[in-house]
C-alpha cells in the first residue's frame, strides 16, 4: 500500500469516528436504562393501583345499581301478579256466565227438539 492510499484510508477512518463521537452521547448508557425502566415500572404500578381503585369504584356503583333495579322489579312483579289474579277472578266469572247461559240455550234447544219429534211421532 502506498503513502497516500494509507493516509486516505486514515482519513475515512478519521471522518467515520467522528461520525462515531457525534452519535455516542445521544445513545443511552445500561444505567439509563435501568432508570427510565424503573421510572416505567414506578408509571405502572401506580396507573394499576389507580385502575384498581376505579374498577372498584364502578363494582360498587353496579352492584348498587342492581340492587336498586332488583328491588324495583320484585315490586313490579308483585303488582302484576296481584293485577293478573283479578283479571283472571274477573274473567273466571265472566266464562262461567257464558256457560250458564249456553246450558240455558242448549236445555231450551233441546226441549224445542223433543216438541219436535214428539209432534212427527204424534202425526204418523
Amino acid at each position: 500500500m502506498t503513502p497516500t492510499d494509507m493516509e486516505t484510508v486514515l482519513q475515512n477512518l478519521d471522518t467515520r469516528l467522528v461520525r462515531v463521537e457525534q452519535i455516542l452521547p445521544t445513545l443511552a448508557t445500561k444505567h439509563d436504562l435501568a432508570q427510565a425502566e424503573s421510572a416505567l415500572r414506578g408509571d405502572l404500578a401506580q396507573s394499576e393501583s389507580a385502575l384498581r381503585g376505579e374498577i372498584a369504584q364502578s363494582e360498587g356503583a353496579l352492584r348498587a345499581e342492581i340492587a336498586k333495579s332488583e328491588t324495583a322489579l320484585r315490586t313490579e312483579i308483585v303488582k302484576s301478579e296481584a293485577s293478573l289474579g283479578k283479571e283472571i277472578e274477573r274473567s273466571s266469572n265472566q266464562l262461567r256466565a257464558l256457560i250458564e247461559a249456553n246450558r240455558a240455550d242448549n236445555q231450551l234447544l233441546a226441549e224445542h227438539v223433543l216438541e219436535v219429534l214428539t209432534r212427527l211421532r204424534s202425526d204418523r
